[in-house]
Formats: C-alpha cells, structure tokens, sequence
C-alpha cells in the first residue's frame, strides 16, 4: 500500500509540473503573438489613414483643377478674373511619413512615390501662396492694367501640379490597398492562433484539474 501511495503522489506531482508547464507556456505565446497582432494592426491602421488622407488631397485636387481648367476656358479677351485658390493641407499625410517603422518597412516604389506625391502638393501650395502674393501685390499696384496672361501661366502650372498629384495617387492606391490587406490578414491569423491557444490552455488546464481531483480520489481511497 506504501508502494502504491507513493506512486499516486508522484503521478500527482507529475500531472501538477506537466499542467503548471503547459499552462506557462500557453500563456507566454499567446502574449507573443498579442504582440505581433497589435504591431500588424498599428500597420493597418496607418495604411488605412494614410489612404484617408490621399483620397482628401485627391478630391481637393480635382476641385481646383477642374475650378482652374474652366476659368482658363471662359478667360476672354477682356481677361480672366481671379479666384482664390485653396491651399491643401499636409497635416494628415506629415505623421505618417514621420513615422520611421513604418516608412523604413515599405517597398522601395511605394516609398518613393509617396514622397514624390508630397512633393507635388508641396510645391503647388508654395505655387498657390506665390500667386496670391502676386495677385495681392497686382491689384494694388498695377490696378486697371492687363495682366491675364500670368494669371493663367500660374493656372497652368498649379492645373500640372494637381493632375501629377492624380498620376501618383492612381500608382499608389492599388499597391496601398494590397499591402493594408496583407497586414490584415496577418493580423486575422494571429487573432486565430491566439484564439486556439487560449481555448487550448482552457482544456488542459481544465484536464490537469480533473486529474488532480481524480488522484486525489483514489489517493483518499487508499
């Protein structure tokens, strides 16, 4: 009976060290992967916002040239009327080419198009404040002289500007959209594996408890 009792106890041990092993170890991997699933979202994220605010330069875009490339095609021989030209802000598409983990981890092309679509809508606001400074400056100092013909050189060339933002938009749309849904799935697998080992740790640890109980039972027998 000593012989069995000391068996029961050391099959109890056992089953204890193998549960309380397990169970460590369905803990620590699921945190893991916790880990490189908020990475991955925080990717999606940034993806998602960085075609939010493409798809806003974009609409900004096409109103002005469209606005422009109608005031060019009515402009008489009188001449053309002025209009206020809207700047486009940059404070949504700044953080994120700020943000080197996730610029330093894009493809090369997608890199380098996205800071040439920067560019471009840099260099129209600076266009776009040249020519209010201009029109400013002409309508007090030079009133009731012609002066069209560099209105519409200046329309000409924020127009240009607009549709190269339009070509690098058309680029990088279908290579953003691929790559946020590459992260999310990554992002769904690991919710997966994450999910299956939480729902695994449960059963073994569900199993070490009722073997324990069951030992215990035949140890109290004894």
């Amino acid at each position: 009976m000593g012989q069995d009792t000391n068996l029961i106890n050391f099959i109890i041990a056992l089953v204890g060290v193998i549960g309380t092993g397990v169970g460590i170890t369905a803990s620590l991997i699921p945190m893991e992967l916790i880990g490189q699933r908020d990475s991955y979202q925080r990717t999606v994220n940034t993806w998602r916002l960085l075609i939010s605010e493409m798809h806003r330069i974009k609409k900004l875009c096409d109103v002005i040239s469209a606005e422009l490339k109608h005031a060019i095609e009515i402009a008489t021989e009188n001449g053309i009327e002025p209009r206020f030209i809207n700047y486009i802000a940059l404070e949504g598409l700044q953080p994120i080419l700020m943000n080197g983990e996730f610029i330093s981890q894009l493809p090369s092309d997608v890199r380098i198009t996205l800071l040439d679509l920067y560019d471009a809508v840099t260099l129209m606001n600076v266009m776009t404040s040249q020519y209010s400074n201009y029109i400013a400056n002409v309508l007090i100092v030079y009133e009731g002289k012609d002066y069209s013909t560099s209105i519409v050189e200046f329309y000409n060339i924020i127009h240009e500007r607009c549709l190269m933002v339009g070509k690098y938009f058309q680029q990088l749309e279908p290579e953003i959209i691929d790559q946020e849904k590459m992260d999310l799935e990554k992002v769904l697998g690991l919710q997966r594996w994450i999910s299956f080992l939480k729902w695994f740790g449960a059963i073994i640890f569900t199993g070490v408890i009722a073997a324990c109980v069951f030992l215990a039972f035949i140890y109290i027998r004894h």
